[in-house]
């Protein structure tokens, strides 16, 4: 008895079915789920849990900011003001030339020569004094020094006899 491949088919349909389902379902498996697995597995990105600790930390975050906005709120506005002429927004060089002037009044000493140059967040102010003793020197530094503006001195060259007095000033501002 020589059987064809047609019964042999019909004969073992089922089994060729199953065989085949197997096949389907084993490279479905490969080639989609098990790709992904770290996507749907808990603690994945198709975890809700993921996305509710998230969702409860911009929350407090949320909060803290909330605080921070009365607490704001209630600062005086005078003091928020003063703050702001501690570090400007933006380079001020009229503030900084006043404040210069202002100093240079109360020691008597006379500006030869003022020059700007304004760098990332710094303004570097070059300046020349004379007409003046040491005395009226250190009474320029100390009106500097009790300005409301930060202002560091980096270099500082004096003739004490000639009079005259050179200065590096650094004086800042946010961007």
């Amino acid at each position: 008895m020589k059987l064809s491949f047609g019964t042999i088919f019909v004969r073992y349909f089922w089994l060729f079915v199953l065989i085949l389902a197997l096949i389907v379902f084993g490279l479905g498996y490969l080639y989609l789920l098990k790709p992904n697995w770290e996507i749907l597995k808990p603690g994945g990105s198709f975890d809700i849990s993921t996305y509710k600790r998230i969702i409860s930390a911009q929350k407090r975050y949320l909060a803290k900011l909330k605080d921070l906005d009365k607490n704001f709120e209630k600062l005086d506005q005078n003091k928020i003001k003063k703050l702001e002429s501690v570090i400007s927004t933006q380079p001020d060089l009229a503030g900084l030339m006043l404040a210069i002037d202002r100093a240079r009044k109360i020691s008597g000493l006379t500006i030869t020569n003022i020059s700007f140059k304004i760098e990332k967040g710094v303004i570097k102010t070059n300046v020349d004094l004379a007409k003046g003793n040491y005395e009226d020197f250190k009474i320029f530094l100390k009106n500097i020094e009790d300005d409301a503006r930060i202002m560091d001195i980096k270099n500082l060259n004096m003739s004490v006899k000639n009079g005259k007095y050179s200065l590096v000033i650094d004086s800042y501002y946010q961007e």
